[in-house]
């Protein structure tokens, strides 16, 4: 193979961001040139706004919408929707009790008086056979995009098949039952293998049919004559079924399958016209696995500036969108780079084809702001930055949706033709994406253009904030700002250091609060009880966190206070700490039941617990005043009730936050060396040392004490035990006298097993 084929496939394989299997493709869109503001005009348009990937730019009718629809206009409006769901579409198809039964149930649901009873009669017959037909089929057909059965017993298909022909064939059906009957027939005989009688049955009843029952059973025809190796016809037929039945869209794309040029005119020789033959050169163009062009030339010389050319395009810019690789760090020694060096100048080259015919086609004399839009963003795409400029500022505003799109691409063109922005280029940006999102300020995508429930969302701000990111220069503050995470997930998960916060508070003095600055900064530091608006909410935000730190060593409180009493209220009450931390609790702390009545217990801010926390400090050698503190530290852990005093969060699957408990550790020892201890007291402390040291030995193993089989359980706490862990356990045993020695043989159950 060449080198040039070589790399064309490796440029398709790059262009698929897909799973790939035999029947279905998926196509996961993450791009600025947006669909839903360049094609939000054609809204209504029930053909050809069909871009197929995730229901492309409008939902599609489904089937059951479509079938629901088709019977209440049969039957003259008579019954609800609602009522035609509930009796036609079953849970379980074997609820439908006699014909006389279900015809009196749905006569109670008339809304009017029908012209004509017996269509009801009609209705309700056929509704008995399609449900049998129905969980028949659920037990015994193959699946459409599976293997099919090479041996089928058709006995077990007959006598419904037989009931359904006498009902064909009955003279007192008109033609709409006759298709209806048809299509069920046309099921059995294709999942039995009885492919000719469905040739029969469909060329008899649907040969000029323009039902949407007809294009059901167009589409079985086509999948069962393409078993039979008529290509050409069974892909004209699915390309019919594609273009007139919304519902069956998707099943007709997946099913076309278009290889070669020769299969492409094998099946245009069977079209009626030219807007029939681009349907089949569109269909083939919007493939995951297609580079389109051609396809769009042969189009646009067909049809013109066709709905088509349009989506045809905006599908070739997102592959290019998803193709272009990253050259940070390249080594022109590896492999993998030259592989992808190659790669990216065939995507250049591609780009500059699409630009290529955009270009011809606004020098034609078409200048639809649709078409400046896409040439734009292609040259943006090039590099051509100055052209991309140009013809942005020929685009008028008027129109809401493609204004939106304007914005965008200037941003991310603005940014990519500055090897550094001004503080104007940032404000100019900053306030365009404030505009979008109305003012507010959200990552990764604006408000109104995200889309979840089809897997993709618009990557605006996530795109605007890689590019500034790489323009940062060194500044830390900065490249938090703009590297799309946010506190809580990123500084108040990581626990950094103090040296990293005040690396960080340094630099945010050399950093411009600018527009696009202040839009991230409220990305990164808003959380939903404190609104961050500006820099110096920033450093509050990182000074509370500098302070939190701090507060987890009892020598470092003075500095910590210092820091809190120069925050506004809304940061000091941003966290409230509940209950009693300084209470002397042995007992297994229930997390659960404490977060109930949380907020009914007393509570107080970091500042008054801070302050609480140093003046048993400084009172350390007083009575049992080291013993407080040691508590309270170890109730501010993640394993106390009052975790939140030193921590933003608490995991309940893995120690998280403040899990350090080393400090804590030597709290409780010291207050056992200090001679001021009762002997219940010394009972507690050696009790809380061997429980910090079993913190430490699970969390550098990261695994709990087994629970649920005692076999594990004896070889984890053996290992423990041999390990030195439960060292402190041997002189709780000298104080059995002591109340609180059998109140830890009640509570715990390592103490118990241990002694034992």
């Amino acid at each position: 193979m060449n080198y040039f084929k070589k790399y064309l496939l490796l440029l398709i394989s790059m262009f698929c961001s897909m799973k790939s299997f035999e029947c279905f493709e998926e196509y996961y869109s993450f791009g600025l040139f947006d669909k839903y503001l360049i094609f939000h005009e054609g809204n209504d348009n029930e053909y050809y706004n069909a871009w197929i990937y995730n229901d492309e730019i409008n939902k599609s009718s489904n089937e059951k919408s479509e079938n629901l629809h088709s019977w209440a206009s049969y039957l003259d409006q008579v019954y609800t929707i609602e009522d035609l769901d509930v009796f036609i579409y079953r849970k379980n198809p074997n609820s439908f009790k006699s014909t006389s039964a279900e015809m009196t149930w749905l006569q109670s649901r008339r809304k009017k008086t029908p012209k004509n009873s017996t269509k009801e009669n009609l209705f309700v017959e056929y509704i008995s056979y399609a449900l049998r037909v129905e969980d028949f089929m659920k037990k015994n057909a193959y699946s459409t995009w599976g293997d099919e059965l090479e041996n089928v017993d058709t006995q077990k298909f007959s006598p419904l098949i037989s009931e359904g022909v006498t009902k064909l064939n009955s003279s007192g059906i008109d033609t709409h039952f006759k298709e209806r009957y048809a299509y069920q027939l046309i099921k059995l005989y294709r999942h039995s293998n009885q492919l000719q009688q469905v040739i029969n049955i469909y060329q008899s009843v649907f040969t000029n049919s323009k039902t949407n029952i007809g294009y059901y059973a167009m589409d079985q025809y086509a999948g069962t004559i393409n078993k039979l190796g008529r290509t050409a016809e069974a892909n004209y037929l699915f390309s019919q079924v594609y273009t007139n039945c919304p519902s069956r869209r998707d099943l007709a794309y997946y099913s076309l399958k278009i290889r070669t040029e020769t299969e492409l005119n094998a099946a245009k020789a069977l079209c009626k016209n030219k807007e029939e033959k681009m349907t089949l050169h569109f269909i083939k163009a919007i493939k995951t696995k297609a580079l389109a062009l051609e396809d769009m030339k042969a189009i646009y010389t067909g049809l013109g500036d066709h709905e088509y050319l349009r989506l045809i395009i905006s599908h070739e810019i997102h592959k290019i969108e998803n193709a272009s690789p990253n050259y940070n760090n390249y080594d022109e020694n590896s492999k993998d780079d030259q592989e992808r060096k190659l790669l990216n100048n065939q995507v250049f080259t591609y780009t500059k084809d699409l630009l290529k015919f955009n270009e011809d086609i606004l020098q034609s004399g078409n200048n639809d702001d649709f078409w400046k839009l896409s040439c734009a963003y292609l040259n943006y795409l090039n590099g051509n930055f100055s052209k991309c400029s140009d013809i942005l500022s020929e685009i008028p505003n008027s129109d809401k949706n493609y204004f939106i799109q304007k914005q965008i691409i200037y941003c991310v063109n603005l940014i990519s033709s500055k090897t550094r922005l001004t503080e104007e280029d940032e404000n100019k940006i900053g306030q365009i994406l404030f505009d979008l999102n109305e003012g507010k300020a959200s990552y990764p995508e604006l408000n109104y253009l995200s889309n979840y429930y089809h897997g993709e969302y618009n990557s605006v701000i996530q795109d605007v904030f890689n590019m500034i990111r790489n323009k940062s220069q060194n500044n830390k503050f900065k490249e938090l700002i703009f590297s799309g995470n946010g506190i809580s997930s990123e500084m108040y998960s990581s626990d950094p250091s103090i040296s990293k916060i005040d690396s960080l508070l340094t630099d945010i003095e050399k950093c411009p609060e600018t527009k696009i600055a202040q839009y991230a900064a409220s990305c990164y530091f808003g959380r939903s009880n404190i609104q961050v608006s500006n820099f110096n909410d920033c450093r509050n935000a990182l000074n509370e966190l500098k302070a939190t730190i701090l507060m987890r060593n009892p020598e470092t409180l003075d500095e910590s206070i210092a820091i809190l009493q120069t925050l506004p209220p809304k940061y000091l009450n941003a966290f409230k700490i509940s209950g009693n931390a300084f209470e002397i609790n042995i007992k297994n702390r229930n997390f659960e039941k404490f977060d109930r009545v949380e907020d009914k217990l007393p509570h107080q801010n970091r500042l008054e617990f801070a302050q609480k926390l140093l003046k048993l400090y400084n009172e350390r050698n007083i009575g049992n005043n080291l013993l407080k503190l040691a508590f309270a530290y170890y109730n501010s852990s993640y394993y106390g009730l009052q975790w939140k005093s030193m921590a933003y969060y608490r995991t309940y699957d893995y120690p998280s936050g403040n899990d350090n408990m080393n400090i804590t550790r030597d709290l409780f020892t010291n207050a056992i060396n200090s001679g001021n201890l009762s002997n219940d007291e010394l009972v507690y402390a050696h009790y809380m040392v061997a429980m910090c040291q079993l913190n430490n030995y699970t969390k550098n193993r990261k695994q709990e004490i087994p629970q649920y089989d005692e076999w594990s359980f004896n070889n984890y706490f053996n290992q423990m035990i041999y390990g030195g862990v439960y060292k402190s356990f041997d002189n709780i045993k000298q104080l059995k006298s002591t109340s609180a020695y059998m109140q830890i043989v009640k509570e715990c159950k390592y103490f118990r097993y241990y002694i034992n």
